[in-house]
């Protein structure tokens, strides 16, 4: 999560976007910022807690990540983030590696048994299990270093104990340094850091968004601008007839009803090619309307379209989001992935939460270390020293000490328990600090070579040199992992491509802009006192052109699926030229295209080109059905069988017998049965196509005028004062649209309509074009300046983004040199006490077999009716 946090932050570098902060999230930017000062001064008291010493603790995390580091070698290799999996299931199926890293885990459920079948031989009614059990004598330094092994072993397990528990310390230190910087980052982020020259990112993004906002035709500069017009209703009027119109056409087109015909969609399996290929124009055609076409129709609109979105200037708005995007980008991500930990209290309350529960369960896994020591220590000093007493046996009483057994039988019963719970709880923590260790070492390590590594695994679209790739590879490095003092510029940094030209975002804001705004206000009177009508605009003359030109349904194709559809499939095996069907168009006669842009010039099929194929080929006459083209054939009987279709009284289809059966023959030459599937198949394809004829499913929708009547652009008409009837305009310029269904025939009109619908709308905004441009020109300057020059001088020079690098190593700090290394200490030292706890328990249950044999063995010799005479050698 850490690592896609970091690499999102400087992805967002080079993506680009154009919304705008809602006031939601500035309000949510103001709180979490707040929130940031208030928690940097709780978290931040007394500096950083804790000492790191980064090359020994950079060995425990390679220690921890293994000595292949198998997760960065995972994402190296991965193709993409589907091919992890794959890659991961490669890398894992060696056993060695969950051995080495998870040996503590596979020994719990073994030690588990050993503790029952050792169980089983303490139990009183099972005195039987223990095998060779007689009285038996030990030689004094064979308990000696018995004894000395139970003493050494357990003052090693109080130590790994105590080590446990002070690694808590650096648990705790890790989390509040981690939540200083994180609240640090946070409140440098969004509110800025004055002593590294950084404004915020949120005025950062506040400012470029207001300059962006001020190119829009409806922001504050533009309203300014209008108010120097008394002429803008009759062009608003004129600009959302011609939007509203267009809008009207780029809806149909994407119509499913439209583009993938059929109830449900595409169930006819044609889809209209000229609705996605139109689609470039129109939308061309949209964003000059759009930036500008009616509004800037106005003297000082057509100004700021001249400057703005204009041959001069018409990347300044892209521009001026491919600096937006990375910021914005960069602000939310950094905002959404800590405002946990600076919002309300439940970062403070997990943090105690994790330093209390933390040091109590060390404590408590002390105590009970402690315990068992104490318990296995007394019964090695009693098997040292108090095994066996004379005077009792002088006095006819058991000799053996009648506690070594039961001191040692708590001792190795119990350190049963305890190993299993430390290596459970060791071999856990093991584990989860693997994929820790190698985040950290991966962030640590993180440069350019190892970003290119990693980005198809990460889904990280990069190519290597690329202006993307640059960008993002110097944010990473001079602004995170770079630890240099010089102060580094964003703008510096931030790269996009400006007439064919890579530049940096300062360099095209301070260089580029400022003196193209300046040279275009030079040329204002020049550029406005030319023809400013778009009637002729190359885009609107072609869109139109599109339409009149030709029919859509010369362009609704059968789609690439039908060619395997069981139905339709043996058309791909005929022969004569059938497979023309698969790119035959829903049209009857055959349409040239001419060489017009994007559509290519050349003839698309029609239905009838078709059908006389098929007659040519394979029939032997045609079967007229109903007024439309799409007429059946009777399929031929040379060497194959054919199906007669004829129609019954109600214009139903069905089968015949007679001459013909309603399937191929099997026959000894396949190329003929092929042949005769073909032309059935055909035959069916000719009845979908017969189908989607007269389907009446298509939209063609209109509008409502005033009184909620039809109402279609195509019938505007202007009057001699310049005013215009019939324009679909209702109360307060806003047009209501009516949906309408309609066949293919009447699509095909409709579309074609549109011709005559831009011409109007657009001749109306031409026509609506004022000429006065007095004293705009300095009212002009003074407003870009205004909104959009001074702007640009105040973020260039606010843009410094060393802060970052301290942050993200802080956190490196304290999420990996502290909180994951204390982890690994403590999944080291239990897992060792465990396994160390084994050998004292080998000791006590030798102890107490010793012990409870003797014991056992010295009262049956009574209870059989002799004294004993003393313990074999053993």
């Amino acid at each position: 999560m850490m690592l896609r946090l970091f690499l999102a932050v400087c992805a967002a570098s080079s993506v680009l976007t154009a919304a705008q902060t809602s006031p939601s999230e500035l309000a949510e930017d103001q709180k979490v910022a707040a929130d940031a000062s208030a928690k940097a001064e709780l978290y931040c008291a007394g500096g950083f807690k804790g000492k790191i010493d980064r090359a020994a603790d950079r060995e425990v995390l390679e220690g921890g990540a293994g000595d292949d580091d198998k997760l960065r070698k995972i994402l190296i290799e991965a193709e993409d983030s589907k091919d992890v999996e794959r890659v991961a299931e490669e890398e894992f199926a060696d056993q060695g590696f969950f051995l080495s890293k998870a040996s503590a885990l596979a020994f719990v459920p073994i030690l588990l048994i050993i503790w029952l079948i050792c169980c089983w031989t303490a139990c009183p009614c099972c005195k039987c299990c223990r095998c060779g059990s007689k009285e038996r004598s030990t030689p004094l330094p064979v308990k000696l270093l018995i004894a000395l092994i139970v003493l050494v072993f357990f003052l090693v397990i109080i130590i790994l104990g105590v080590m446990g528990m002070n690694a808590t310390s650096k648990t705790s230190d890790g989390m509040e340094n981690l939540g200083c910087t994180a609240a640090v980052l946070l409140n440098s982020t969004l509110s800025g850091n004055a002593e590294r020259g950084f404004i915020g990112l949120t005025p950062f993004v506040r400012t470029l968004e207001g300059m962006e906002a001020n190119l829009d035709p409806n922001s504050v500069m533009m309203n300014q601008i209008s108010s120097l017009l008394d002429q803008t209703a009759p062009i608003e009027q004129a600009t959302v007839v011609a939007s509203g119109t267009l809008a009207l056409l780029q809806n149909m087109l994407q119509s499913q009803s439209n583009s993938n015909p059929g109830d449900p969609a595409g169930a006819f399996m044609h889809e209209c090619q000229f609705c996605s290929e139109v689609a470039p124009l129109l939308s061309d055609a949209i964003t000059l309307l759009n930036n500008g076409v009616g509004q800037a129709l106005t003297e000082a609109r057509a100004t700021v379209d001249a400057q703005l979105t204009g041959s001069a200037l018409t990347d300044l708005r892209q521009s001026l989001s491919d600096g937006i995007k990375p910021m914005r980008e960069m602000k939310n991500l950094v905002r959404d992935a800590f405002k946990g930990i600076v919002e309300g209290d439940d970062f403070e309350t997990i943090r105690n939460d994790i330093s209390s529960g933390q040091s109590a369960f060390t404590a408590v896994i002390l105590v009970v270390l402690i315990l068992l020591a104490i318990c296995g220590c007394v019964s090695a000093c009693l098997f040292v020293l108090r095994e066996k007493s004379e005077a009792s046996a002088s006095a006819g009483r058991n000799p053996y000490n009648m506690a070594l057994p039961c001191c040692s039988c708590w001792t190795w019963c119990c350190g049963f328990l305890v190993a299993a719970l430390l290596l459970f709880i060791g071999g856990i923590l093991i584990v989860l600090v693997v994929p820790q260790s190698s985040l950290c070492l991966i962030m640590e390590d993180m440069n350019r070579e190892l970003l290119l590594d990693i980005s198809p695994a990460l889904e990280i679209d990069l190519e290597p040199n690329s202006t993307d790739f640059n960008t993002f590879a110097d944010v990473l490095e001079k602004c995170f992992v770079d630890r240099g003092t010089d102060l580094t510029n964003m703008m510096d940094l931030i790269r996009l491509t400006a007439n064919g030209t890579e530049q940096t975002m300062r360099e095209y804001l301070d260089d580029t802009v400022n003196s193209q705004l300046t040279a275009g206000f030079d040329s204002l009177t020049a550029a406005s006192s030319g023809d400013l009508a778009i009637s002729s605009n190359e885009q609107i003359v072609a869109l139109r052109s599109m339409f009149r030109d030709n029919p859509i349904d010369a362009f609704i194709f059968p789609k690439e699926s039908l060619r395997d559809d069981p139905t339709y499939q043996a058309i791909a095996g005929g022969h004569g030229g059938v497979q023309v069907a698969f790119v035959t168009t829903t049209r009857c006669e055959n349409h040239t295209v001419a060489d017009q842009p994007p559509l290519q010039a050349g003839t698309l099929p029609g239905i009838l080109n078709l059908v006389d194929t098929m007659v040519r080929t394979y029939a032997s006459g045609q079967i007229p059905y109903g007024l439309t083209c799409a007429q059946n054939v009777i399929c031929g009987d040379q060497a194959y069988d054919a199906t007669d279709r004829r129609l019954q009284d109600n214009g139903e289809r069905q089968l015949q017998t007679g001459p013909f059966v309603g399937k191929c023959l099997t026959e000894p030459d396949a190329a003929a049965n092929r042949g005769c599937q073909a032309c059935q198949a055909a035959n069916r394809f000719i009845d979908l196509k017969r189908d989607l004829l007269t389907w009446s499913g298509f939209k063609c929708d209109i509008f409502q005028d005033a009184s909620g009547a039809d109402c279609d652009p195509r019938d505007m008409t202007r009057n001699p004062d310049g005013t215009w009837n019939n324009d679909c305009l209702r109360s307060g310029n806003v047009m209501v649209r009516r949906e309408k269904a309609c066949t293919l025939v009447e699509f095909e009109v409709y579309m074609r309509d549109f011709d005559e619908r831009i011409r109007k709308v657009i001749e109306r905004l031409d026509d609506a074009v004022p000429t006065a441009l007095t004293n705009i020109d300095l009212d002009m300057r003074r407003i870009v300046k205004e909104f959009v020059q001074d702007p640009i001088n105040g973020v260039v020079g606010g843009s410094n983004c060393n802060f970052l690098s301290d942050a993200y190593h802080g956190i490196i700090d304290g999420y990996c040199y502290q909180a994951v290394i204390s982890l690994r200490m403590m999944g080291n030292s239990y897992a060792v006490c465990g396994f160390l706890i084994l050998v004292t328990i080998i000791c006590s249950y030798g102890i107490w077999r010793r012990s409870i044999d003797n014991v056992n063995s010295w009262e049956a010799g009574r209870a059989a009716g002799y004294a004993p005479g003393g313990a074999v050698s053993a």
